[in-house]
């Protein structure tokens, strides 16, 4: 929020190069994670809010479509983060996060500002993932295309896979 309150002191010529990198990369004010931060603020007001537009989804909710995810069109001129996006204008989801919760858990949320021993600690990165992204890198960075790219990385998998595993560096040595 604060880089895009910022950017709106540049000069013209300048926020005409930035606005669009600013927009492009905006995954971030996906509404189901505005939803979720607004839970999560301090303000009742914003809790009340969210709880609504949450309730409003449900009651409307009917479609068991896969949701596409759509970067939504920003409001540069937006002074907090609850107004960064046209709320009219997007097609409103409800969070994952907030699927188990009941109307009653969602209203407690709202009365007690406690919304961290009701949503599960999901990891976002995991030794794994990390893991797997310095391979797709590496292999991006020696191979030219998809198919060999592809290639590449079955090989370092199916390698990995037949190299005996050291649990311990006493079994190493």
């Amino acid at each position: 929020m604060n880089m895009i309150q910022r950017s709106r002191y540049l000069d013209v010529s300048l926020q005409k190069i930035v606005d669009p990198v600013i927009q492009r990369n905006a995954f971030y004010a996906h509404p189901e994670n505005l939803l979720l931060s607004m839970l999560a603020d301090e303000s009742r007001v914003q809790r009340e809010i969210a709880y609504r537009r949450i309730k409003k989804v449900r009651a409307a909710a009917g479609s068991s479509e896969v949701r596409q995810f759509t970067v939504p069109e920003l409001n540069l001129t937006a002074t907090s983060y609850s107004s960064l996006i046209y709320w009219q204008e997007v097609v409103l989801t409800e969070p994952p996060l907030t699927k188990h919760l009941t109307d009653e858990s969602l209203q407690k949320v709202v009365e007690d500002n406690n919304i961290k021993d009701l949503v599960p600690d999901v990891p976002c990165h995991t030794q794994c993932v990390e893991r797997y992204i310095k391979l797709v890198t590496n292999a991006s960075l020696s191979v030219i295309g998809y198919k060999a790219r592809d290639g590449f990385i079955r090989n370092q998998i199916k390698s990995r896979e037949s190299m005996p595993a050291f649990k311990t560096k006493r079994d190493f040595v």
